[in-house]
C-alpha cells in the first residue's frame, strides 16, 4: 500500500471486514475535508488495536481521534477488557455498525458519541438497530457536558462510562469491569 505523503494529517491505516486495506486521512489545519478516503472504499469500523476475533462489550467513539484518547487510559482502567472502535462519524449506517459488531460476537456496546445534537441522534439510531441484531446497547450519558465538548478528555469518559454501566448493571458477569 503507498503511504500517503500529506503534511498536517492524522494518517488511519483501516481494515475492512473483507481484509482490504486503505487509509483514512484527517487534515489538522482545517481544510475544506475534514476526512478523506479513497472513494472506493466503503465506510467500516476502525479498530485501533486490531479486529477481535471476540469481542463481547465494546466502547463506540465517534472517530478515530476519540478513539485514540481513550486506548491508553481505557487499557489501564477496570474497562481494560472493552474492546475499542471507533465510527468513522455519525453518517455511518446504523445497520452497518450493528452488523460489524454482530460478526465479532459483540453483547453489550457503550455508545460514547459525541455530545452535540448529531451525537445524540446518532445513538438513538445506533440503539435501535443493536437491539435489533440483539446487542444490548449502553448509551454513555454526558448530559453536564458543553455541546462542543472536547472528546479527548478521559476522566469525563471514564466517569460517564463508569455511571452508564452501574445503572444498567449486568447480571451475566463476564466482560464486566473488575474490581
Amino acid at each position: 500500500m503507498r503511504r500517503p505523503r500529506g503534511r498536517g494529517e492524522l494518517v488511519f491505516p483501516y481494515r475492512t471486514p473483507d481484509g482490504a486495506g486503505f487509509t483514512r486521512l484527517r487534515s489538522l489545519n482545517g481544510g475544506s475535508a475534514k476526512v478523506k478516503q479513497p472513494p472506493e472504499r466503503s465506510l467500516a469500523l476502525w479498530w485501533p488495536l486490531r479486529r477481535p476475533r471476540g469481542a463481547e462489550a465494546v466502547l463506540v467513539c465517534e472517530g478515530e481521534s476519540d478513539a485514540l484518547a481513550a486506548l491508553e487510559p481505557l487499557s489501564e482502567s477496570r474497562f481494560a477488557s472493552l474492546e475499542l472502535v471507533a465510527l468513522p462519524g455519525t453518517g455511518f449506517p446504523a445497520k452497518r455498525l450493528a452488523e460489524q459488531l454482530v460478526a465479532v460476537g459483540t453483547r453489550d456496546a457503550f455508545l460514547a458519541l459525541d455530545a452535540d445534537e448529531a451525537g445524540r441522534r446518532y445513538a438513538e439510531k445506533a440503539a435501535s438497530a443493536l437491539r435489533e441484531a440483539g446487542i444490548r446497547p449502553i448509551v454513555v450519558e454526558f448530559e453536564d457536558a458543553p455541546r462542543s465538548f472536547p472528546r479527548s478528555c478521559w476522566s469525563y469518559i471514564s466517569s460517564a462510562v463508569r455511571a452508564s454501566a452501574a445503572s444498567r448493571q449486568s447480571s451475566r458477569g463476564g466482560w464486566w469491569p473488575r474490581p
